[in-house]
């Protein structure tokens, strides 16, 4: 069917010519004319109604009215990102204060920036988009009335703002007086709607890829929203069909299937409209922030920034609840959908995870399973009211695909009854695909490959392969709309979405889960198919803008430079695409960078990773990106449901809250450590009875040939070993060390004159450290670095020292998850010195191996002497007996002389100490501060993390086995001397300080609530988010401190 002129309330190009429109000339079709030159709106046919429609939009009273009816502004910040020329959500999320710009109606257009070639770096920086150039406008209820210029915001990008022709069921039963709403939704009182407008035949395609934007509603979205929401006569007011209007622009842009949708938008308003004045405000505030997106990609982020304001204090609200319950984190995470949906039109990649990863908690919360894991079939069956779930439930499961990290929560994926299995599969299934056009089953099909790959990487049995494919072939067929309405042309564009998607499925099996390359012939098939199914369907904005993320997956198996001609076409026709600091251009990006990087071999899945490290600068750790858990301090990552039990058993009352430190400037040129000296060190052996070597030898460095293949490291793995082999006094092997080395070395050595400040493992100190960069600019970046932690603290009799103990859920990962290489990078570069011998009254001597090196080291720092309990990895044995600066302070002549040496094998006695369960054994000699070597392997440094592991140690060298998939092809050395290693220190400088002030606070408050002695003692807690909470502990719960007598040494 032809298109036809505007007067014959038809859709037209608006395209003016001397015969009347384009495409009635085209046609042959008598062309019915346009308005009037002097007006901006398209007019109904003759009306009094519509003229005088025309004369209420010039009343100022009208306007006056309408903006009356809105909350009271608050103040403006005075951080122009904020301002209304902000176009970044990440500047808006990065920098959020306590105050956003207004509620008001007034409002700005961003005249179009200049584009930016897409294809001319790769890795371009996010933060510096183009400058945009900020115009008046005049007042919005105006505005939406007369689309700008020309060249303004009409654009592809751009549909005029009022898409509707003059006949409407649905408003006919909307009845009110006439206050500036019926304005901004075209209407005069009484004026209908047509809620089926002519649509285009698939012969007469716009040749403008953006050409196409749904500007008329064709699937009477507007229609399934406002039913029955009859305004009430006694208030002077008309936000309903406002907020219609939004979300169905909204959802005609953004949603795949809007009809479905509808029902949750009209919800959206009934509890918006039913809920008191909170609930409306809100309501409000997302419209106009959904509108002000769907209506051009020059959008401003004024609203955006409210809203954001608004609804993360929420959440962060419900995370520092210490007794959040399922009623109050539902009503958290109850505009979660829409908070990740609208940051994911106007975010980047980093900015959406950053926000799962705040609503992590909050959701498991929410989630009705009390333990346990969530059922991820039973969340995407939930009825409306529980939306927020099952969106975030899928798209963290799709978060984990397209980034290679693992998902924030493991799910059960078991079928519970029947009735669900009957639900997942409806043709009009309650789970996702209405919004991004991906089948229910199939979500569940990735959850079980995400789970798989985190648990065997590609070491799974060929039955569990064949099983999942099979899963994905029968159960996420696409589902063909059922009207007869419906657009041929949107139906077929859906189906092939769907199908995409079963295709990227198939992609991720082989690829992700079965270690595949895109030149494997089952890719290859896939792809292939991909590309036939992507050309039988023109490029439009729908559905194009529902595969980009099928685009990019299916393109890292592309490696036809045709083919990548056509994605990247698609791609950047798209203009979530072509926008920079969004998801789309994120992704987008991403596959070019493979491209880049995979001109002279076949792409991996592990790419996908190194892109969007590269890229969207995140940094993946648990697949192997940054090496794994060590196994001797590292922190969880999984996002927690709710506060640990273990962490709080045997917490009371909060006595006292402590923010982060005001750091004071004139001391940040002064931050180094002196009087370094190691004071003991000692071995863990495996024995039956807990026994350590003092002072013990660490293993020797040993360069391996290069290149380096490791394997995945597999077993279990220490978290605490102090704590797993000696729970009931862990910092009994600390004071013991000490001793004995000291008694080794010959020196006269009491603790109680070293005046010591702090006693602690480094692993405290790193974990306070996290709590101080999470409010600062060195904030890691990374996905649950922001961990709930808890150290238990006594206060010595002198008032002076304070100890600090590690508090750990687990002293040993027990876990089959991928742990990365470190443990195998240290076997491969590393070995221990002859084990040794014991002496026995049984028939045969066993040897003892030592299983890890602890060292104990004192220095100052900013006033504070630390003692630092921490694990060594290696020791240098090519440096001579010359010491570098950091122990050419040693005081002892019998430190400085001491050399390691390769011990033979030969008969040791265990020494047993009465009233102890810990034994010991004397052997090796204590080895010289500057040949201490710290190991990584790792794909890229997070120097704000790895940095404050060597200054809090005093470790002066680094080693580094840069990996992809664990090979490793260099190794490269670090010394404090190293550009690197300076840079790190001058940017955690003030981190340092308020580490130190902190501390110095922590001991204020037991001195002041008098918590000193070994039986009153008490915790710093931090929950992951706010501040740092100092809390007593039941004493008979105390069972890793020490006893008075220890303390009392000090």
């Amino acid at each position: 069917m032809q298109r036809k002129c505007t007067y014959r309330n038809k859709k037209c190009d608006l395209t003016r010519g001397p015969n009347g429109c384009r495409r009635c000339t085209q046609a042959g079709i008598d062309c019915g004319g346009y308005p009037a030159t002097n007006s901006r709106m398209p007019k109904p046919k003759h009306s009094d109604r519509t003229k005088n429609l025309t004369r209420q939009v010039r009343h100022p009273e009208q306007i006056e009215l309408y903006q009356s009816l809105l909350p009271i502004c608050l103040p403006v910040p005075n951080d122009p990102s904020l301002s209304a020329g902000t176009s970044s959500a990440t500047a808006i999320i990065e920098d959020w204060g306590p105050n956003f710009d207004s509620l008001g109606w007034n409002s700005h257009l961003l005249a179009p920036h200049q584009s930016t070639d897409p294809y001319s770096c790769v890795i371009s920086p996010h933060g510096q988009l183009p400058n945009t150039t900020v115009e008046q406008s005049p007042n919005l209820a105006v505005q939406l009335l007369t689309p700008p210029a020309e060249g303004n915001v009409n654009t592809p990008d751009n549909p005029p703002a009022l898409p509707y022709t003059p006949k409407s069921p649905p408003f006919s039963t909307v009845h009110g007086p006439s206050t500036g709403c019926e304005q901004v939704l075209g209407l005069g009182q009484g004026q209908n709607f047509d809620p089926y407008p002519q649509v285009e035949s698939v012969t007469d395609l716009p040749i403008n890829l953006e050409d196409d934007v749904d500007k008329d509603d064709p699937e009477n979205v507007l229609a399934g929203v406002l039913p029955e929401l009859a305004l009430d006569r006694e208030v002077e007011s008309n936000i309903i069909p406002f907020a219609a209007y939004a979300f169905t622009s909204w959802l005609n842009r953004f949603i795949f299937e809007p009809g479905r949708a509808s029902s949750l938008a009209r919800a959206t308003i009934i509890r918006g409209h039913s809920f008191g004045q909170e609930a409306l405000q809100q309501m409000i505030l997302v419209a106009k922030t959904v509108l002000a997106v769907s209506k051009s990609t020059d959008y401003e982020l004024q609203f955006y920034a409210e809203m954001y304001q608004q609804l993360m204090g929420r959440v962060l609200e419900a995370r520092t609840c210490n007794a959040l319950t399922r009623e109050a984190a539902m009503k958290a995470m109850g505009s979660c959908h829409e908070f990740i949906s609208i940051t994911s039109k106007v975010g980047s990649l980093a900015n959406v995870l950053h926000l799962m990863d705040i609503y992590a908690p909050v959701f498991r919360q929410a989630c009705p399973e009390s333990s346990g894991l969530v059922n991820l079939p039973q969340r995407l069956i939930a009825p409306t009211a529980e939306v927020s779930l099952k969106y975030f439930a899928s798209y963290d499961v799709i978060q984990s695909v397209i980034t290679h990290r693992p998902m924030l929560f493991r799910y059960d994926l078991g079928i519970t009854s029947p009735q669900v299995e009957v639900l997942l599969d409806a043709d009009d299934r309650p789970g996702l695909r209405w919004s991004i056009g991906i089948p229910d089953r199939l979500v569940i099909a990735l959850a079980r490959i995400n789970i798989l790959l985190e648990d065997y990487g590609a070491c799974v049995d060929q039955k569990v392969t064949q099983e999942l494919r099979n899963e994905i072939t029968e159960a996420c067929k696409p589902v063909a709309p059922s009207s007869p309405e419906d657009d041929p042309t949107l139906m077929v564009g859906r189906l092939m979405v769907q199908e995409s998607w079963r295709l990227v499925g198939y992609v991720y099996l082989y690829m992700g889960l079965c270690g595949a390359d895109s030149k494997d012939a089952r890719v290859v098939k896939v792809q292939k198919q991909f590309m036939r199914l992507l050309e039988s369907v023109k490029s439009r904005r729908n559905p194009d803008v529902f595969l980009i993320i099928p685009m990019v997956i299916l393109g890292i198996a592309t490696s036809s430079p045709a083919d990548r001609s056509i994605l990247l076409t698609r791609l950047w026709s798209v203009s979530e695409c072509r926008r920079s600091g969004t998801i789309g251009n994120d992704v987008a990006r991403m596959l070019n960078d493979i491209w880049e990087r995979t001109k002279e071999r076949p792409a991996v899945w592990s790419d996908l990773r190194l892109a969007c490290l590269r890229v969207v600068g995140i940094l993946i750790g648990t697949y192997g990106c940054l090496g794994g858990r060590r196994g001797r301090g590292g922190f969880q990552h999984r996002a927690k449901s709710a506060p640990s039990a273990k962490l709080q058993e045997g917490l009371l009352d909060e006595i006292e809250s402590i923010s982060v430190p005001t750091v004071s400037l004139s001391i940040l040129d002064k931050v180094e450590a002196t009087n370094v000296i190691p004071l003991g060190s000692y071995n863990w052996i495996d024995h039956s009875t807990p026994t350590i070597i003092i002072p013990g030898t660490p293993p020797s460095w040993k360069q391996p040939r290069l290149p380096l293949q490791l394997s995945p490291d597999v077993g279990n793995t220490f978290i605490d070993q102090n704590s797993a082999r000696l729970p009931m006094n862990p910092l009994e092997p600390l004071l013991r060390a000490i001793n004995v080395t000291q008694n080794q070395l010959g020196n006269d050595f009491k603790l109680a004159n070293e005046d010591i400040d702090i006693v602690t493992d480094r692993n405290g100190l790193r974990k306070l450290m996290k709590f101080i960069t999470f409010h600062g600019p060195n904030r890691d970046p990374r996905p649950g670095r922001n961990s709930e932690f808890r150290i238990d603290a006594q206060l010595a009799p002198n008032g002076r020292t304070l100890v600090l103990t590690r508090h750990e859920e687990e002293f040993i990962d027990t876990s089959t998850k991928f742990k990365g290489y470190g443990h195998n990078f240290e076997k491969a570069t590393t070995e221990f010195a002859t084990p040794l011998v014991t002496k026995s009254n049984r028939t045969h001597e066993p040897q003892l191996k030592p299983t890890g090196y602890h060292r104990i080291t004192r220095y100052d720092l900013l006033g504070l002497r630390f003692l630092v309990r921490y694990e060594v990895d290696a020791m240098d044995t090519t440096q001579n007996s010359d010491l570098d600066d950091l122990v050419a302070s040693f005081s002892q002549s019998s430190l400085s002389n001491s050399n390691p040496k390769t011990e033979s094998a030969k008969l040791e006695n265990i020494i047993h100490v009465p009233q102890s369960e810990l034994c010991h054994i004397v052997h090796g000699s204590l080895v010289p501060q500057n040949q201490v070597i710290e190991l990584k392997a790792v794909f890229k440094i997070a120097w704000n993390d790895v940095y404050p592991q060597l200054f809090l140690s005093r470790t002066p060298m680094l080693k580094v086995g840069k990996h992809s998939d664990g090979y490793i092809s260099t190794i490269q050395t670090y010394t404090s001397e190293s550009n690197e290693m300076k840079s790190a220190h001058d940017q955690l400088t003030p981190d340092f300080v308020a580490l130190v002030e902190l501390l110095k606070r922590v001991r204020d408050v037991a001195k002041k609530r008098n918590l000193v002695g070994h039986d009153r003692p008490f915790a710093v807690y931090w929950s992951g988010n706010g501040d740092l909470k100092v809390r007593t502990v039941r004493y008979d719960h105390a069972k890793n401190l020490l006893s008075a007598e220890e303390l009392a040494s000090f």
